[in-house]
């Protein structure tokens, strides 16, 4: 069996208290089994306060988050205390692994970080990297992918194949990337695209100010997707394919999911367009909050690949 990560999966580093939109807030925080029985073993004053902040009445042990959403144990000066105290190891598997994901095939299990982490953005949406995969470890089993697991592997490259083509604007790009999926027509409408994701669930409240710039845009995707911010909004594609691309072989919505990509590029871009600022700073905000609201919750990605279906045209 394979493990297999994109080239930048190395140079990422949590930067703790630099960070701007800490994960341990507004997030709940599920506390597993083996950690749960680490923490009920330590003693002393450390050992009550960590479990006196454990909720264990509904069956799924989590921590008690505090005023404005913040985990019990993140200082006043953006550390955690955990770490402080007793070591990365003291942590919860999901403080462990964030923002890691991870897609599970026959031969392999391919992982990346998620937007949603501003340094994770940041490094993914730099276009320093190159954007090969390589393979971080590799054991002596002889697996084998399956046919279908071969067919998808041949038509994802020749995705990554048309996002490399530097030469070609990036709007022509999505429309190969459209038709290799046999989509003849992608009728997106801004407008009524950020109504839509308004009425979505949102985690923020300061996403839906960013939406409300696109109701009266008449920007066209073709023009937004062929700004100055092109290395970006390559690697959002990109992203979005590798990370969500891989249920389109158990819910048969590969159609739906390389939409979703170029979908989720154009909304980013448009946002940044509106709004008048061109950094690379504020654009990587957006693609972070972009996937805060939209790729964490299940809900949200299910209407909205049922609402790219309708603007689909095969």
């Amino acid at each position: 069996m394979k493990l297999v990560v994109p080239e930048y999966y190395n140079s990422f580093k949590c930067i703790a208290d630099r960070c701007k939109h800490s994960c341990c807030i507004g997030w709940e925080i599920d506390v597993d089994d083996e950690t749960l029985e680490y923490y009920q073993s330590i003693t002393g004053e450390l050992g009550k306060r960590i479990n006196s902040k454990i909720d264990l009445s509904n069956g799924d042990p989590h921590f008690i988050l505090e005023k404005g959403e913040r985990c019990p144990f993140l200082k006043n000066d953006g550390l955690c205390e955990l770490i402080c105290s007793l070591g990365e190891g003291s942590l919860c598997n999901i403080c462990s692994d964030h923002p890691r994901f991870r897609n599970y095939y026959s031969d392999r299990t391919e992982m990346g970080f998620g937007l949603c982490c501003e340094e994770a953005a940041r490094i993914i949406l730099s276009g320093y990297y190159s954007p090969d995969l390589i393979i971080l470890e590799c054991d002596d089993e002889n697996h084998i992918l399956n046919e279908q697991e071969k067919l998808f592997f041949t038509f994802r490259d020749d995705l990554f194949l048309c996002l490399d083509n530097s030469k070609k604007p990036v709007s022509d790009i999505a429309e190969s990337l459209l038709d290799k999926c046999g989509i003849k027509s992608f009728n997106i409408q801004l407008n009524d695209a950020s109504q839509f994701l308004s009425d979505l669930e949102h985690l923020d409240s300061a996403w839906a100010p960013k939406l409300k710039t696109l109701l009266s845009s008449k920007l066209m995707p073709a023009d937004v997707l062929n700004t100055e911010h092109r290395t970006q909004i390559v690697e959002i594609i990109r992203y979005f394919i590798y990370r969500h691309l891989a249920d389109g072989i158990y819910d048969g919505r590969i159609k739906q999911r390389v939409a979703f990509a170029v979908f989720s590029a154009i909304i980013i871009a448009a946002i940044c367009v509106e709004s008048g600022k061109n950094t690379f700073e504020y654009f990587a905000d957006v693609a972070r909050m972009y996937s805060s609201e939209i790729e964490y919750s299940d809900e949200n990605v299910g209407r909205l690949l049922d609402y790219l279906s309708n603007l689909i045209e095969e």
